[in-house]
């Protein structure tokens, strides 16, 4: 019944240890997509790697909509893969507007809606079908921890590429490497036998310190902007 509390949290499964980390891990991921959104608005530009935004929310729309069921946390930590959804929708929308500031490559800029557009049918079919092959866990993690290699490896890419012409947040960066080391802690409560999953936690942490101390090494008070595009 939706009166009863663990149709909304998964006491009866999950200690509140666990359900506290997840719902941190999510709070700060969805701090990051708001600093993101803010970003757009004030700077009109995407700080995240274009295709991974655009990975990012086919994620949700797979997870939050079409293999839901088996997510068995609780009716609550449903609906945040859905707000993460939600927020991505403006995010997508400023990708599709603003996202070629992050490529130099003519081409690309010219046919770079399309681009998206295709690239979302791909996100969506590749998700769908690595679920659907019972490669992913019941609650995303496989998937979701592969978008976040790639994720953190972008990051590190976009920013080398033009971290004299943009300011990056130090906070976003915060925001999505202790919101991943969240996950990547309560997985071993959650699978201690997904090795797979506690490997790939650990290399998405290195890479996201990586990133934090390239953005304080290299965008440090010295730090002065130039007009001419990477």
């Amino acid at each position: 019944m939706i009166s009863d509390l663990n149709y909304w949290i998964n006491l009866k499964e999950f200690t509140p240890y666990e359900l506290i980390v997840t719902s941190i891990g999510w709070i700060f991921w969805i701090t990051l997509y708001i600093l993101i959104i803010r970003n757009i608005r004030r700077e009109k530009y995407v700080e995240m790697p274009w295709i991974c935004a655009l990975g990012n929310i086919s994620w949700e729309f797979v997870w939050g909509f079409l293999f839901y069921e088996s997510i068995n946390l609780g009716e609550f930590f449903i609906w945040s893969y859905r707000a993460w959804f939600f927020l991505d929708i403006y995010i997508f929308w400023g990708v599709l507007k603003y996202g070629n500031k992050q490529t130099g490559i003519a081409e690309l800029k010219k046919y770079f809606v399309p681009v998206c557009l295709g690239v979302i049918v791909l996100w969506v079919s590749l998700y769908s079908t690595f679920i659907a092959s019972g490669f992913d866990h019941k609650w995303g993690s496989q998937s979701a921890y592969i978008s976040n290699v790639l994720i953190s490896t972008l990051y590190i890419s976009l920013f080398l590429r033009q971290w004299k012409s943009k300011k990056f947040s130090k906070i976003m960066a915060w925001c999505k490497c202790l919101g991943t080391l969240a996950y990547t802690i309560v997985y071993f409560n959650f699978d201690p036998p997904n090795i797979f999953v506690h490997v790939i936690g650990g290399v998405v942490f290195i890479l996201d310190i990586s990133y934090l101390l390239m953005l304080y090494r290299k965008q440090g008070k010295n730090w002065v902007p130039i007009t001419t595009t990477p």
